[in-house]
């Protein structure tokens, strides 16, 4: 059937593009600054876990606490106290560090144990609490084997687990936020991504999705991944 052909070939040239991603990976996992231009980043992502995964301005502790808000307007005593969470879909290689948010303690859970050592009270009332990041990649295992051949031991690393597949790799209303950032448009099936990310995400969470506008045009859609373009429609309410 010509829906059939269609898919074949859109599966081949995805396929194709996978071989231009890891060029892309592989000089910017290289400590060579004749090869990397972003060595800096690199090294103290090496040292210390810290990268700048987040578009300047988005808060996602305030995304969080909004989410963590409705649940409780909401009156879902299972969500309450459930440990806060975010994900970053198709994080590329450089998982992030836990991510400082300043909370209030009937989020968190009641067992001190379940609590970790570096969570402190703040003046406010509020606990400064390291939210943990899950990073996760469909090609976390490529990045791992070049990490790996070349040395380096980073603080954190992405789990194996394309967009298609968190249903999967995670428990379904898992997370308060799922944060995808230049990624979705570089998936085989990009709804049936978003659909997934909804899987994983709390009733009352966010579902971020953070991408530049019809990426894939330029390209004719055969630049590597970019096999998809997004943009934003303004509808009127009126």
């Amino acid at each position: 059937p010509p829906i059939r052909l269609t898919l074949i070939r859109l599966q081949i040239r995805w396929t194709r593009g996978l071989e231009m991603e890891a060029d892309f990976w592989r000089s910017k996992l290289s400590l060579d600054p004749n090869e990397n231009n972003a060595l800096q980043r690199l090294q103290l992502w090496l040292a210390s876990g810290d990268v700048q995964w987040v578009l300047p301005g988005d808060d996602l502790c305030a995304f969080l606490e909004d989410s963590r808000n409705r649940t409780a307007s909401e009156k879902r005593p299972t969500n309450m106290r459930a440990v806060p969470r975010i994900l970053n879909a198709g994080s590329g290689p450089l998982a992030p560090r836990p991510l400082e948010c300043a909370v209030a303690p009937f989020w968190l859970p009641s067992e001190p144990a379940a609590r970790p050592a570096a969570a402190s009270r703040e003046e406010n009332g509020r606990i400064s609490w390291p939210v943990p990041i899950v990073a996760s990649d469909g090609l976390a295992r490529f990045y791992k084997k070049i990490l790996d051949e070349r040395g380096m031991a980073p603080p954190y690393l992405p789990i194996q687990c394309p967009v298609e597949e968190l249903h999967s790799c995670f428990p379904p209303s898992y997370f308060d936020v799922v944060h995808m950032r230049n990624a979705l448009d570089h998936s085989f099936d990009p709804l049936l991504g978003i659909e997934r990310m909804l899987h994983v995400v709390r009733p009352g969470g966010w579902v971020l999705l953070r991408h530049a506008r019809n990426e894939g045009v330029p390209g004719q859609f055969r630049n590597g991944l970019h096999q998809w373009a997004f943009d934003v429609e303004e509808v009127s309410t009126g």
